[in-house]
């Protein structure tokens, strides 16, 4: 992106809360110069303790007029997902003042956001893609007014078979956004999980950061005692990077042929020299924790 560029609009649909790379997602997608943070809506399980997390993060970091709006906690068929928050236990009490849009429904907001919009949107998706499922199907023509889709999920390779997170727990909201037509950007578990934090990138945040970034050390130090690592992947925030910029992950054009079953979603893919998908293959891990790192605390 060149200086001339205006901001990339952007949509940004999270299940922060448990693994601690959703913060940095939605920092970095608070900060990043190229990008314009139109709102974030949160998905699957505790969904308004989702929001209350967001919407504190967005607020210590001076972005609290950013809409964060509450949306599907069960899934398309209806079950109640048993997560467990991780990463933002006791970030955000449940006395957490509400913010702009708090009231209104994502799958509305989704909808209402795309079709407005005077310039395409990107969609970011690092969740489990229920909100995403719901509104696609409550209006097909999202996909072709989006600039394109950003999904982290699923995995290929030879684990293809285990599935991942957050295309298997809403198989059919799952179908309905790889079929739309839209244009995807896939960031693959097996690739994205190649790029890791850990204490010493929350002491860097505390000593050069604001109130957000210590926010962010202080859940990702949380997040490593209770998973009892030494560091762990940022999946989300260097699939967001697909919003804006080539440089840290390789893409692959592919035809994707995925599988369908109750609580999973295989994915198969094969060369297409012609393709409105594009999967991950490559990772430049250290680069991009330097990048992200640098844009956390530019604010």
């Amino acid at each position: 992106m060149s200086r001339n560029d205006a901001p990339i609009p952007l949509l940004l649909d999270t299940d922060i809360g448990d693994d601690v790379d959703d913060v940095f997602a939605l920092l970095l997608a608070a900060r990043h110069p190229g990008l314009r943070l139109l709102g974030v809506t949160t998905v699957y399980g505790d969904v308004a303790q989702r929001s209350r997390i967001a919407r504190k993060l967005l607020r210590l970091g001076g972005h609290g007029d950013i809409p964060v709006v509450t949306g599907l906690g069960r899934t398309l068929d209806g079950r109640e997902p048993g997560a467990v928050m991780t990463s933002g236990k006791g970030f955000a009490p449940d006395a957490e003042p509400p913010g702009n849009g708090a009231d209104a429904g994502a799958v509305d907001f989704l909808i209402e956001q795309i079709m407005a919009s005077a310039e395409p949107p990107i969609l970011a998706a690092v969740g489990p893609l229920t909100n995403l499922g719901a509104a696609l199907r409550q209006e097909p023509r999202l996909a072709t007014r989006l600039r394109a889709l950003v999904v982290m999920g699923g995995r290929l390779g030879p684990d293809a078979e285990r599935g991942e997170h957050n295309v298997n727990m809403d198989p059919e909201a799952t179908r309905l956004v790889l079929e739309c037509g839209a244009r995807l950007r896939l960031g693959t578990v097996e690739v994205t999980g190649q790029a890791r934090l850990g204490a010493s990138a929350a002491a860097r945040l505390r000593g050069r950061g604001d109130a957000a970034c210590v926010g962010a050390a202080d859940m990702l130090d949380l997040y490593l005692r209770q998973m009892a690592r030494r560091d762990t992947p940022m999946y989300d925030p260097l699939t967001l990077t697909l919003a804006y910029d080539a440089e840290f992950l390789s893409m692959r054009p592919v035809r994707l042929r995925p599988t369908y079953a109750e609580r999973l979603v295989v994915l198969d893919a094969e060369g297409a020299a012609e393709s409105r998908t594009d999967v991950s293959v490559a990772a430049d891990s250290a680069a991009f924790i330097e990048h992200l790192i640098a844009t956390m605390v530019m604010a």
